[in-house]
């Protein structure tokens, strides 16, 4: 599936299922033998390559062990090469190219090939599953658990698969890129015609306003002194 904003082609098309993610405590050194029963961690975040990415200080050794005990950046046992700052702004850069196509800007060939070889890297990494039932009785099959670069690259691959649009949030002090509204839906219930990507940053915009208005009615009712 070629898609037309994008000189990308897909194959199958669609958007990959959003995996869960496997715990910090499966590779921990000294983890409990029975470690391995711990429960995946839920899927990221809707944008989350555009959200907590963004926002976190790559820079930061702390930061990035931070977001090390929170999520397994790169499986031990994958053929991905590089520390996890590295992973981390390689993730970035792959964000930021997409928001540059989505909202109309013009990418090199160069960088749509790193963009291409990046994501397949990520995304070859899921695992199919097939299961045995031998009472043939219906189960649900999740996706297998996955590290923090490959739920990242099947979101990027999701935008495209989709046909997302990126918007520019409208509130002055933060301009993020987005593409649904977050924070003030229910059950995933976005709203596609957002000018904000939060109610906090509509908000602060809709108090600027209003304050720049009442600042202007206070000077055009101001008595002019009389000339001496």
């Amino acid at each position: 599936m070629s898609i037309s904003r994008f000189p990308i082609s897909l194959w199958p098309g669609v958007p990959i299922p959003d995996p869960p993610l496997i715990p910090p405590s499966r590779h921990d050194p000294d983890r409990d033998p029975e470690s391995w029963l711990v429960p995946p961690l839920p899927p990221l975040p809707a944008e989350w390559v555009l959200r907590e990415l963004r926002d976190l200080d790559i820079s930061s050794e702390d930061a990035v062990a931070a977001l090390a005990r929170q999520y397994v950046i790169r499986d031990p046992g994958s053929q991905l090469r590089g520390t996890d700052s590295q992973l981390l702004q390689t993730l970035r850069f792959l964000a930021s190219v997409w928001e540059q196509a989505a909202t109309g800007q013009k990418v090199a060939p160069r960088t749509w090939e790193r963009f291409a070889e990046a994501v397949l890297a990520g995304v070859g990494a899921v695992r199919l599953q097939v299961r045995y039932h031998p009472d043939k009785t219906a189960d649900t099959v999740s996706p297998a658990p996955v590290d923090l670069y490959t739920a990242a690259c099947i979101q990027i691959h999701n935008f495209i698969a989709r046909g997302e649009h990126a918007r520019a949030c409208a509130n002055e002090t933060c301009g993020r890129t987005f593409i649904h509204q977050q924070g003030g839906a229910r059950q995933q219930q976005y709203r596609t015609d957002a000018k904000y990507c939060t109610p906090h940053c509509a908000r602060a915009q809709a108090n600027r306003e209003w304050r720049r208005r009442k600042q202007a009615g206070k000077a055009e009712t101001k008595p002019k002194r009389r000339p001496r």
